[in-house]
């Protein structure tokens, strides 16, 4: 009899899931008709007012038709659950469905709130305006102290969005750039998000972050609460051009992905100077190109990250910035004409910050101002290529590990560093306690060929006369390829550089 009543008690809830289910909708929105309908494809909603004033289900779909144009804020209300999403889709042919917020005050074009389980594609949104203030592209907010599960946010385009370039407003109602963005999911603590992903988004004229994710901090006063972070966060194949702030920041989260993502002008919209008649810091000051904070671990790899802005300070292209535990890998990425340099370690002294791995990346003409500042220590940088017509700057680390690296500059500064098995060239001196150097010409394909594009690199691959051949240090758990791919031996020397020729 128990056997028969759990076989009914499972009977009964797979018929229930299934009911759940079965009711889902599609409802169509097309602003360009001329009467507002019940929201079925033959006679569709007009206006964001209907899709606002309602509550979805799981499995429902929002399909807005391309080629049309709605103006306001989207906010529809109700969640999915962990069977079915709610999306946010278009349907017919034709560009994307737009939604303009106009600049609304405290407004975003997209934007959800205590919400769950929801994908958000396949859109175009602007919010632009005339003077700084709190706006977003898309907008997902909790505060409700619970978890957040699966909000997926896919092959949107998100352009002129006019927020705020301040990073520290004084004496204005003007909010900080941290606050503000063209994709932005931001969680309250002591509440936490499980499965974001922001993927395949297209981003330009950002005036605020090009896409962030914002969760567990010390910024509310109480320290890092380390079993609060966000897990599976994903930041993936997005491009985000001319911000007004930084690029891509990732803050609160339990080893997230960031791969695949175009950066190209992080800060170009933003300013170096008080704002008028508000004297004080009122300018855009700090930022990077792509970075995260406040996290346990991650992995942060094939990205290209070019032209970002020096203001006061900072301005490279990668940074991992305090309260960091665990270990950060930074992997086959592409820096190029940043005007601070390459790389950002001001992570505080946590026992349980294990250090960065900085391998398989190639920086090409990144600024001279903080080239590389690695304050925190334990780095282990290897096989990696960093060409400059300039200086490269090392002077303000110390404690770190320096093995396999191609260094080509016209001069260098090393600091206290241990270096082993590097190559150095284009006037540089190399630092004394390298004794396994190489100082010949590393005879690169074509060096400083590089364009836009990671495509544009092969001119750092080695020729067959390289001395950097089969000459670098072992090193265990290399990550066992280089940057395009080709395995890399774990028991023989490998090469020098980013690249291990198999024909050699």
């Amino acid at each position: 009899m128990k056997r028969l009543s759990v076989f009914l008690f499972i009977v009964w809830c797979s018929g229930n899931v299934e009911s759940q289910d079965r009711y889902a909708a599609n409802y169509y929105v097309d602003c360009s008709a001329q009467s507002n309908g019940d929201g079925s494809l033959q006679n569709p909603w007009n206006a964001l007012a209907s899709v606002n004033n309602s509550t979805f289900s799981p499995g429902d779909s929002i399909l807005f038709k391309r080629g049309t144009i709605a103006l306001g804020e989207l906010w529809p209300k109700g969640s999915g659950n962990e069977r079915a999403q709610i999306i946010i889709d278009s349907y017919g042919t034709g560009p994307k469905p737009i939604i303009d917020a106009q600049g609304e005050e405290n407004s975003a074009a997209i934007r959800l709130s205590n919400q769950e389980y929801w994908t958000i594609q396949n859109m175009e949104v602007i919010n632009n305006a005339k003077t700084m203030g709190s706006r977003w592209g898309i907008y997902v907010y909790a505060n409700d102290s619970l978890v957040k599960h699966k909000i997926h946010i896919k092959n949107n385009t998100v352009h002129n969005v006019y927020a705020s370039s301040i990073r520290t407003p004084k004496g204005t109602e003007i909010p900080s750039f941290y606050s503000v963005g063209g994709i932005y999911v931001k969680v309250e603590e002591p509440g936490s998000m499980n499965d974001i992903l922001v993927e395949g988004n297209q981003l330009t004229d950002i005036v605020g972050i090009g896409i962030c994710f914002w969760g567990e901090s010390e910024m509310a006063g109480d320290g890092m609460n380390w079993d609060n972070l966000s897990p599976h966060v994903i930041i993936r194949g997005n491009s985000v051009l001319r911000t007004g702030a930084d690029g891509i920041l990732v803050l609160g989260t339990d080893n997230e992905f960031i791969e695949y993502n175009f950066v190209n002008g992080a800060g170009q919209l933003g300013k170096s100077e008080d704002i008028p008649g508000k004297a004080g810091t009122n300018g855009t000051d700090y930022i990077a190109g792509l970075w995260p904070t406040r996290h346990r671990g991650g992995i942060v790899q094939y990205n290209e990250v070019c032209n970002t802005r020096r203001f006061i300070g900072l301005g490279q292209s990668f940074d991992n910035d305090l309260y960091v535990t665990g270990t950060t890998i930074f992997q086959y990425n592409y820096s190029h004409d940043n005007e601070g340099g390459f790389f950002l370690d001001c992570c505080s002294p946590e026992e349980t910050n294990t250090g960065n791995i900085i391998r398989y990346n190639i920086s090409q003409n990144d600024g001279r101002y903080d080239y590389m500042t690695l304050l925190k220590g334990k780095n282990l940088v290897y096989n990696n290529v960093f060409y400059s017509t300039d200086t490269i700057v090392i002077d303000k680390s110390s404690n770190n590990f320096f093995y396999n690296n191609i260094f080509w500059s016209i001069d260098g500064k090393w600091n206290n560093n241990t270096f082993d098995h590097n190559s150095y060239f284009g006037g540089l001196i190399a630092p004394d306690n390298d004794t396994s150097r190489i100082v010949k010409n590393p005879k690169f394909v074509n060096p400083g060929a590089g364009k836009t594009g990671i495509e544009t690199l092969e001119g750092y691959k080695l020729q067959i006369s390289s001395p950097c051949l089969s000459n670098g240090k072992i090193i265990l758990n290399n990550g066992d390829k280089d940057f395009w791919g080709n395995p890399i031996p774990v028991t023989a020397a490998p090469n020098i550089g980013a690249h291990n020729r198999v024909d050699n």
